[in-house]
C-alpha cells in the first residue's frame, strides 16, 4: 500500500538545519550535542511544521500548489524565544519618529523640524531611541529650551534608548503640570538648568509616567498597528514567542483584540501590570476579569503569565 503524504504549503530546501531536539533535563545533566542536518528540508502546512529532515525526505510533501524555497548555504533553526521584552510600549514607540541609531544631534533637530512643520498646533509629537553617546557632532543633550524654538505649539517628548530619560518642551511639561518647584518625585529627578528652570529633563519612572499619562490615549487602530509593527520586527530577527513584561489593561486588551482578528505574528506570553494609575488593586484586576483574563485564558498564540506589581 502508498503512504500519502499531505501537500505542504511550504518547504524549504537543502538547509543546514540545527533542530535543537533536545530537553531541559539533557541540558542540566551536560548535554550540549543536538542532531545538525546537513542538507536538510521542513515542511509545513496551515502555519505549522508537518515534517523535517532531509531534502529528499520532504520532496513527497511537494505538490502543485507549494511555495518551495531553495536556502542552499543557509542555516535554520526553531524560532527564537525573547525571554523579557516589553513588546507592546516598543511598538507604541514605533509609531513615533525612531532616532535608534541616530549619529547626529543635529539629524535628530532636523527631523523634529521637519515634523513639526507638517504637525496642526497642540498635537503632541514623540520620538524614541536617541543616545548622546553615539553622537558624532556633539555630546549637549536636547533640552527644553532648544526644542521651544522648534516646537512652541506642540508638546514635545525624546524618549531616551534606555527608556530611563524623557526630554521635553514647554508645552509638555505644562500638560503634566511640572514647575520649577515641583518636589523631586522620591526615586526620580526632574532636571534644572543652573538658573532654576526646568531644563526638560526627566529621570526615571516616578517622574517619566505623569508625562506618559498625560499624552493622549492610543486610538483602537493604532494599538492594533503597534503590535503589528513590534511583530514584523521581531520576526525579522527570528523571534516567534516573547513574554511582554508590563502591560496594562488597555494593552492587554490591544492583544487580545489582535488574536481575535489574526494579526499576532508571535506568541505573546503577557504579565499584567497593576498600575495605580487605573486605580486600586481591585480595579486592576477587575478589568482583567472582565477581559476574561484569567487562569486558562488565551490559546497558542496568547497567554497570561502572571502579574507585575510594584
Amino acid at each position: 500500500m502508498s503512504t500519502w503524504y499531505p501537500e505542504a504549503d511550504l518547504v524549504i530546501q537543502h538547509p543546514k538545519i540545527y533542530t535543537v531536539a533536545i530537553t531541559c533535563d539533557e541540558v542540566k545533566e551536560g548535554k550540549t550535542d543536538f542532531p545538525i542536518i546537513e542538507d536538510g528540508g521542513v515542511a509545513a502546512k496551515d502555519g505549522k511544521v508537518i515534517a523535517v529532515g532531509t531534502a529528499t525526505d520532504v520532496q513527497q510533501f511537494i505538490g502543485e500548489h507549494t511555495e518551495v524555497i531553495d536556502a542552499t548555504g543557509k542555516i535554520l533553526t526553531p524560532g527564537f524565544v525573547e525571554c523579557h521584552m516589553h513588546c507592546k510600549w516598543t511598538g507604541e514607540n514605533m509609531l513615533n519618529l525612531d532616532f535608534n541609531g541616530v549619529t547626529s544631534r543635529q539629524a535628530i533637530l532636523d527631523a523634529l523640524k521637519e515634523k513639526v512643520a507638517s504637525t496642526p498646533a497642540g498635537e503632541w509629537i514623540e520620538g524614541d531611541g536617541w543616545n548622546e553617546l553615539i553622537w558624532e557632532d556633539s555630546k549637549e543633550l536636547i533640552t527644553r529650551r532648544e526644542l521651544d524654538e522648534i516646537a512652541p505649539d506642540n508638546p514635545l517628548i525624546l524618549l531616551h534608548m534606555s527608556a530611563h530619560t524623557v526630554a521635553a518642551n514647554s508645552r509638555a511639561l505644562e500638560e503634566v503640570g511640572y514647575t520649577k518647584d515641583t518636589p523631586q518625585p522620591e526615586g526620580a529627578e526632574i532636571g534644572h538648568y543652573d538658573d532654576g528652570e526646568l531644563d526638560g529633563m526627566l529621570y526615571e519612572n516616578a517622574a517619566l509616567m505623569p508625562m506618559f499619562a498625560a499624552k493622549p490615549p492610543l486610538t483602537e487602530e493604532q494599538h492594533l498597528q503597534s503590535l503589528e509593527l513590534i511583530g514584523q520586527r521581531l520576526n525579522s530577527f527570528g523571534i516567534t514567542s516573547a513574554i511582554d513584561a508590563n502591560l496594562n489593561y488597555k494593552q492587554m486588551r490591544a492583544y487580545n483584540e489582535a488574536r481575535k482578528q489574526n494579526r499576532l505574528t508571535y506568541r505573546a506570553n503577557l504579565m499584567f501590570y497593576l498600575d495605580p494609575q487605573f486605580g486600586s488593586f481591585e480595579d486592576n484586576l477587575r478589568r482583567l476579569e472582565e477581559m476574561d483574563c484569567v487562569t486558562g485564558f488565551g490559546d497558542e498564540m496568547l497567554k497570561l503569565n502572571g502579574c507585575k506589581v510594584t
